[in-house]
Order: C-alpha cells, then structure tokens, then sequence
C-alpha cells in the first residue's frame, strides 16, 4: 500500500505545482489622447473635443499561439481612420499571422516610412498594416504564434484625422524589454514579435523530477 500513498502524494504535488505557476494568459491596457499615452499632428490631437483611445487584448489560445485585439475609437471624429500600422519584427513573416480580419493590407509584413503613405511618422517600422473598412470604430484581429512584446503603433487619418501614434513611440525609438502585463509600459502597446520558445518552466523540471522519482520508487518495489 505505501506506493499507492506515494502516488497520491505525487498528484496532489503535481496539482499544487500547476496551480502555482499557471499565471494570466491574457493582458490588456490603452492609450488616450487626454492621458497623453497618444500623440501626434493635426484633428486627433489638435481639437480637444476629440478624445481617441487605442486599446489592446492579448490572449493566449489553447494551441499556445496568441490572439491580438486592437479597438481604434474616436470620439466625435468616429470613422476618419485611412489605415492602422502595427510593429512587429523584422523576422515576421505572412506565416505568422492569420484570422486576421480585415485582412492585412498588401498580404503581409512590410516597412513602413512616411515615404509610402505615412506622414510624419517618427521613423520608418517594419509590421502590419490594415486599411480602415469604413466603420465608425476601427477593430483589428488576428492570431499569431509570436510572443506580445512592448512595440508601437501609427494611425493615419483622413481628411480630418491626421496622424497619430504612441507616446512612447520616439527616434531613436527604443521599445521597453519589459515582461507583458496589463496597462502600458512607458506608452507603449502589446505587439506580436519573438517566436515561441517552449522553454520548461521551474515548475515542469520539478514535475519531471517528482515523476522520476515515482518510476525509481516502483521499480525498487518490483525488485524487492
């Protein structure tokens, strides 16, 4: 009997250690041009009737790739969005994105300057771009298998818009290497970028060492 009670002490072991190190799986934050976590040049900024927010939802899935949400929404300027640009890195391929909708403009990732499109952007970033479907709030979804980092965004207005982007968003730009977490850190938003590493947590190693144990233990029994 007393291997029965060892099993039972490694699955209650195991439950606790699981429990323990499960964190969130999911994060969300904004930005608003009241709080000053959004800036730039013209209607969005210029006109204090205009409160813009930009927010975000990051959720893991259960095949362990990412859900990325991003909600434009201004008011009083509801639907002046010509396109949305968000930075990912360089390494990101079309292979790393899909479900999105609207779908990406130009069918992937790319470099975006003020030279193709995007005045006064503070300096040229490779990511996604998608074109506004002429709906009053702009929502973006997609799935990816990146990681969310801390990156950047720039919006470019119509005719009464104009541009719009990050605080936090500078050049030199340096993104924050900061863990993901709800809210913002240093003005920035939650952008799909590092591959996956499945990497054993602390919490796995010590179950493979429990587990490894259990098989000792058995097989000591059946010798004996």
């Amino acid at each position: 009997m007393g291997w029965r009670k060892y099993l039972v002490c490694v699955a209650l072991l195991s439950a606790f250690v699981l429990s323990v190190q499960a964190g969130p799986t999911s994060y969300s934050g904004s930005l608003t041009t009241a709080d000053g976590g959004l800036t730039g040049l013209a209607g969005w900024v210029d006109n204090p009737d205009y409160d813009v927010t930009f927010s975000w939802t990051v959720a893991q899935n259960p095949d362990l790739s990412w859900h990325y949400q991003y909600t434009f929404n201004s008011t009083g300027l509801q639907g002046d969005i010509s396109h949305l640009v968000i930075e990912t890195s360089a390494t990101f391929t079309a292979n790393d994105i899909f479900n999105d909708s609207p779908a990406v403009d130009g069918g992937g990732p790319d470099w975006h300057s003020a030279a193709n499109g995007n005045p006064n952007i503070p300096e040229a970033v490779f990511g996604v771009k998608f074109q506004n479907p002429s709906t009053s709030v702009m929502i973006v979804d997609f799935d990816s298998p990146r990681n969310p980092v801390w990156g950047d965004i720039f919006a470019k207005g119509g005719a009464k818009g104009g541009e719009l982007w990050n605080a936090g968003f500078t050049s030199p730009d340096i993104d924050p290497l900061a863990p993901p977490q709800n809210d913002s850190v240093a003005y920035h938003v939650l952008v799909p970028d590092t591959t996956i590493a499945m990497v054993p947590t602390p919490g796995a190693l010590l179950l493979c060492g429990i587990g490894a144990g259990a098989v000792s233990y058995l097989r000591r029994r059946r010798v004996l």
